[in-house]
């Protein structure tokens, strides 16, 4: 982040303290009125299409059921988080829903906008959710989600969103996606401090918004939860780590052989399992990988 803020022209100050300053540029804010909040669902609108035409390359399957950009209804904004996504209809009524909060658009800084699109939609919550209505389970299956493997599948989502290279030219953007992977790292520091170290709500929020250059009313409201969550927070970064520590193995095992896109398939067809099934699953994937490409390897010798 430091070396993205030197470069386009942030010298000054902490990264937090430089980051805080992004947060009330002009140049990086839509107008808090009906005109403002269309331009932004629609530049969201955009991102989310973005993907889609690159998701082939990286996945051997899409489900069918699309993803819709909504603005959170006006009655339940005050509560509701900055984003959010909502599953589709098994039957195919009802696309799913990526909703954004807009009860200020200030709290959106269009360099924030790409990683929660790609978190929250695609290839993160809508590819899980929307695969999972597909598979031919019983419908509990289909019903049940593990925090940490469906969170963790979304922050793995963030990170091949930056392999694929949707960030290549847009520091800002990729400085969002770093923000966003730092503020995983603070949840690990702040849930444990408050709830293993004691610390106040004062001293949690405070650690936040130094640390990460997050504005101090989502500070306020991360951590509000995580007081009467404990360790909820934990299972994003949790996920992610063993989903990447998986496709490590199968690059190990594999070498030239492994396949990004079948990788990814088998995890996301298990994405809302919990941990150890989608570790058994992927293991099962590799030994069965391996010794077909040693069955194959004997019938060219």
């Amino acid at each position: 982040m430091d070396e993205i803020l030197r470069a386009e022209g942030y010298q000054e100050g902490t990264v937090g303290e430089r980051m805080q300053q992004l947060n009330v540029e002009p140049r990086f804010l839509y107008s808090n009125d009906a005109e403002g909040k269309e331009q932004l669902l629609n530049d969201v609108r955009a991102q989310v299409e973005g993907m889609y035409a690159e998701l082939p390359n990286w996945f051997r399957k899409l489900p069918k059921h699309r993803v819709e950009v909504r603005m959170v209804p006006e009655f339940s904004e005050g509560s509701a988080p900055m984003g959010y996504y909502n599953n589709p209809a098994p039957d195919g009524s009802r696309p799913g829903y990526y909703f954004i909060n807009l009860r200020d658009t200030a709290l959106h800084p269009s360099w924030t906008l790409p990683t929660l699109s790609y978190h929250e939609a695609v290839p993160g919550h809508h590819l899980d959710g929307a695969t999972a209505m597909e598979l031919d389970v019983p419908v509990v299956v289909k019903a049940l989600w593990s925090n940490t493997s469906g969170e963790g599948w979304a922050l793995y989502a963030e990170r091949l969103a930056a392999e694929m290279g949707m960030y290549a030219e847009d520091p800002y953007g990729d400085l969002g996606r770093l923000q966003a992977e730092l503020h995983r790292a603070v949840r690990l520091v702040t849930d444990t401090g408050i709830h293993a170290k004691k610390w106040s709500r004062e001293q949690a929020i405070e650690y936040m918004v130094d640390i990460e250059g997050l504005d101090q009313a989502t500070a306020v409201s991360e951590i509000e939860r995580y007081v009467v969550w404990p360790a909820q927070a934990l299972g994003y970064k949790l996920g992610q780590l063993r989903i990447l520590a998986l496709r490590e193995e199968a690059i190990q095992a594999l070498g030239d052989a492994f396949d990004i896109r079948d990788f990814n398939q088998q995890v996301l067809n298990v994405a809302s399992a919990p941990l150890p099934f989608i570790e058994s699953t992927i293991r099962n994937w590799i030994a069965a990988a391996r010794e077909q490409r040693q069955e194959d390897g004997g019938a060219a010798t």
